[in-house]
């Protein structure tokens, strides 16, 4: 007992001392990657009363950290959390596209290791991200480290300079037991800390998934920050967004919410797909991404796969052939699976110029609900599903001709799955 009231008067103090040392540090995409990056974390046990001012600082070396700029401390009380959140931005304005930049974040007294990161493409240019979707915290039901080391290793030594995820961040919700409203704002720290050594080295943009919605978001919109649409002052504002990077113009917007034709999240894509459409010449491809798959068979989630798919479909599948949208990528369901490019669930057995958009479910992170193997039988549109229960990830390298989409099996160390659209 005596030992134990030791190490929690310790770590007590260390918290008032301002000593606690930066957890969870992830960039998030900003409008502009070759311009800006945001770069966030927290002290779970630090107070905002007892937060020490911090700072980002980064530069050309490792050794010459040259800029610095002010963190902004503030914090949220929703699951418990009691700690300081931080949010910096590195203003990389002046640097040449593909530029590695080094940094670290923290207080005078306690800083964080120095990471690197790659500022995105010149416009047009190559492409290496990496997706996923449905990952929460380690655990022994299907744990998604085999993800997170295959995703670090990716984006620290394989030149992947991009995150995509897709929504369902850590599954803080299923640790809470909603009834009795336990303190779960523990997970997400965990979340950030695991992830940290992919995130903490590529810029992620993310899509809110169902688990996000407990609390109204608000670990979503404390921890994250994707850019609102230059102009849109709409209430949901924070959950779509949507920016060049290379050749691939992105694009997001949330399922969570009223998608319905003439909807605010609507009018935006519809607006934000006809300007990109126009720009095909310097920025070919485009990629949608949602947490909600809108072509999708697993026969364990009939609603999802049945008239939650018509929903979609009824609401997008136009404009999609309308501007030619080239991949269409989601979660929610616990597994992996693509389409050929098909329109009105009729495939185009071409992957060549095929008028037509590849949609894929890419689930399989790794969770505490754990994965999906069950499957509707002769689906005529579905080009690959996943059959054996395994945690994976996806790869996408593009060029201003060639799109490749790798499915990786993290838990075999192996590649499950590759196609390439053409133009």
């Amino acid at each position: 007992m005596a030992t134990l009231l030791t190490i929690f008067i310790a770590a007590a103090l260390t918290c008032a001392l301002g000593d606690e040392s930066p957890n969870g540090v992830h960039l998030m995409a900003m409008q502009d990657l070759q311009k800006a990056v945001r770069v966030m974390w927290s002290l779970p046990e630090t107070s905002l009363a007892t937060a020490p001012s911090s700072t980002c600082q980064w530069g050309l070396h490792e050794s010459q950290l040259s800029h610095s700029s002010q963190a902004d401390a503030y914090t949220y009380t929703a699951g418990g959390f009691n700690g300081t959140l931080y949010d910096c931005v590195l203003n990389t304005s002046t640097y040449a596209p593909a530029t590695t930049v080094y940094y670290s974040v923290g207080s005078a007294t306690t800083r964080s290791d120095t990471f690197h990161y790659v500022t995105a493409p010149r416009v047009g240019g190559d492409v290496h991200a990496i997706h996923w979707a449905d990952m929460g915290i380690q655990n022994p039901v299907a744990t998604s480290e085999h993800v997170q080391a295959g995703a670090a290793n990716d984006v620290q030594h394989a030149n992947y300079t991009l995150i995509i995820n897709a929504g369902d961040t850590s599954y803080a919700d299923d640790y809470n037991l909603n009834v009795l409203d336990l303190p779960n704002a523990w997970v997400l720290d965990k979340y950030w800390q695991e992830v940290q050594g992919s995130a903490a080295f590529a810029p992620m943009a993310l899509a809110p998934g169902n688990h996000e919605d407990q609390y109204e978001f608000a670990a979503h919109l404390n921890r994250t920050k994707m850019p609102a649409p230059i102009g849109s002052s709409g209430p949901l504002s924070r959950f779509y967004h949507s920016f060049d990077y290379g050749c691939v113009h992105f694009v997001s917007f949330s399922t969570e919410h009223d998608v319905s034709k003439g909807s605010e999240q609507w009018k935006f894509v519809q607006q934000d797909l006809q300007k990109a459409s126009q720009n095909r010449d310097a920025v070919p491809w485009i990629v949608v991404y949602t947490h909600h798959p809108f072509y999708c068979s697993t026969s364990t989630e009939p609603g999802r796969c049945g008239s939650q798919m018509d929903h979609f479909l009824e609401a997008y599948e136009d404009m999609f052939h309308q501007y030619g949208v080239d991949v269409f990528t989601s979660g929610h369901n616990h597994c992996y699976e693509r389409s050929y490019p098909v329109y009105k669930r009729q495939p185009v057995k071409t992957f060549h110029q095929p008028n037509a958009t590849v949609y894929v479910v890419n689930g399989a992170a790794g969770d505490i609900e754990g994965t999906q193997n069950a499957w509707t039988a002769d689906v005529a549109w579905r080009a690959y599903h996943n059959e054996e229960f395994y945690t994976g990830y996806s790869r996408m390298d593009a060029t201003k001709t060639n799109l490749t989409w790798t499915y990786y099996d993290a838990k075999n160390s192996k590649v499950t799955d590759v196609w390439s659209l053409t133009k």
